[in-house]
């Protein structure tokens, strides 16, 4: 009878204890069970693909019209991995992007925050970006001369670069005298680099063209009437 009631015991103890191995980990709380903490599983980093040339063209040339020149040489940096050491001579649309980056990079100061061939942390970068900018618009130009919307943009890039704004001062003005400027931007230069030299009139008939021309009011210099006029003080 005594080994019965111990066989019994250890059937039952061990009936227990297969239970206990048997249920789910989980905590005992206020008679419920607390189900067991999954760690969501991380998304998969999606890479954005890099733009084709035609995607490019398409996104830089609107940005530079809607006055985002950073957007403009972000895609193009992108799109034409190889575009700063492209020569002139190539297809149509290396010959587009590289119009649209000179561009870019001028109305940028050269800065460009995109790695790649074109990005600039340093003040040397930029001035590098800056006459890339120039001797590729200087290439352009001699492929195809006496075109004066080129001429223009030649014009705006040298007037970014402190060594290059007498030349800027002669090529736009030229162009302003002749009435064949058809750049906003260029006009904008041109009423800078007039005022820096005292030429107020001259200065003030260039903003008043970039005026009638801009789709963005503050690409261009304010003109002197459009300042705020100071009031006048009591007593004074």
């Amino acid at each position: 009878m005594k080994l019965a009631k111990f066989a019994g015991v250890g059937v039952l103890l061990g009936t227990f204890a297969a239970a206990l191995s048997a249920s789910p980990p989980a905590a005992a709380c206020g008679g419920f069970y607390e189900a067991e903490y999954r760690a969501p599983k991380p998304k998969p980093v999606q890479v954005k693909p890099k733009p084709t040339t035609e995607e490019a063209i398409s996104i830089a040339e609107p940005a530079l019209q809607k006055e985002q020149p950073a957007l403009a040489a972000a895609a193009l940096a992108d799109g034409f991995p190889k575009l700063r050491t492209s020569g002139i001579d190539t297809t149509r649309q290396e010959t587009k992007a590289l119009r649209a980056m000179a561009l870019a990079l001028a109305r940028t100061d050269g800065s460009l925050s995109t790695p790649g061939p074109f990005f600039a942390a340093t003040a040397a970068a930029k001035s590098q970006n800056l006459q890339w900018s120039i001797a590729t618009l200087r290439k352009l130009n001699d492929a195809r001369p006496n075109d004066p919307a080129l001429q223009a943009d030649l014009g705006e890039a040298l007037a970014h670069s402190p060594g290059s704004q007498d030349e800027a001062l002669r090529v736009l003005g030229a162009l302003a005298d002749k009435d064949i400027m058809g750049s906003a931007h260029a006009y904008a230069q041109l009423a800078r680099l007039r005022a820096q030299k005292g030429d107020a009139a001259g200065s003030h008939e260039a903003a008043k063209r970039c005026q009638t021309m801009a789709t963005v009011p503050a690409v261009c210099p304010a003109l002197p009437e459009d300042a705020p006029k100071a009031t006048a003080q009591p007593g004074v």
